[in-house]
């Protein structure tokens, strides 16, 4: 439902967590970075939890999840975002396996978020 996946996307209580991948080596200075806040539309992000995958990926974790707020971090830190798969919202693991288009019921849905 509508109000449903407004409060999900936009709610600053609930986590996304993202899987990265970029061009240039990740190492702890831009690891680092990424958890600086920048300005987007006028107002600071909100910190974000970041964490090395592999020397190319990692996760990135936000409250948020303003416009481009990866992409943007990324840049700031010096490089450039390949990919970005959302994999969590809340306390729900998204299905890898899940097609393009297709939907899969959660119960209890609510309590999860």
């Amino acid at each position: 439902d509508n109000k449903l996946t407004h409060y999900v996307l936009e709610s600053k209580k609930i986590e996304k967590e993202y899987l990265c991948i970029v061009k240039n080596k990740v190492d702890d200075e831009f690891l680092n970075s990424l958890t600086d806040s920048i300005i987007i539309h006028g107002k600071p992000t909100i910190s974000a939890k970041v964490k090395e995958k592999d020397d190319y990926s990692f996760y990135i974790t936000l409250m948020d999840g303003r416009y481009h707020e990866i992409r943007k971090l990324v840049i700031h830190g010096g490089n450039t975002l390949l990919d970005l798969e959302r994999i969590r919202i809340g306390n729900i693991i998204l299905d890898d396996n899940l097609e393009i288009g297709k939907y899969k019921e959660v119960p209890n849905l609510k309590e999860l978020l």
